[in-house]
């Protein structure tokens, strides 16, 4: 059987030529995890498929729903997948739901695939709607002043 801790104790723990590294070498200088430690640019939240979350999220990066989610979104993209669900307000710049939604968006660009489900309403600059997505609520598109 795999051991976790075991395997991490080994490769914090240097050895042979690593364990002769100077002090100028950043793999040296990370947190004791193999190579050195890197902050992503857009950093990624996912609600997996079968995860049950409630509150709200406000990310820099991209916020993924495959599962269900009930709280508002504050992100620059989101993106809701096709058996994701999510209970709340979305404010971001890039929003694509192929799943069921049921609040306001609120965006630059949105997108509604086929197999999305969308309650409330959807304020955007541009809107893209498949064939076969449904929406019921209020829809206002603008271009920017």
């Amino acid at each position: 059987m795999w051991n976790k801790a075991a395997f991490c104790l080994r490769a914090a723990t240097p050895a042979g030529p690593e364990a002769d590294r100077s002090d100028n070498d950043p793999v040296s200088k990370s947190d004791g995890t193999l190579g050195p430690t890197l902050e992503p640019e857009h950093p990624s939240s996912v609600i997996s498929e079968g995860v049950i979350a409630r509150g709200d999220i406000s990310s820099p990066g991209s916020v993924h729903v495959n599962g269900a989610l009930t709280g508002d979104v504050e992100a620059d993209v989101v993106h809701v997948g096709r058996n994701g669900s999510l209970e709340g307000n979305v404010q971001a710049r890039q929003v694509t739901v192929a799943g069921q939604v049921n609040g306001e968006l609120r965006c630059e660009q949105a997108s509604l695939r086929s197999t999305a489900l969308l309650t409330g309403s959807i304020e955007a600059f541009t809107l893209q709607i498949e064939a076969g997505a449904i929406t019921e609520g209020r829809i206002r598109v603008e271009n920017r002043v």
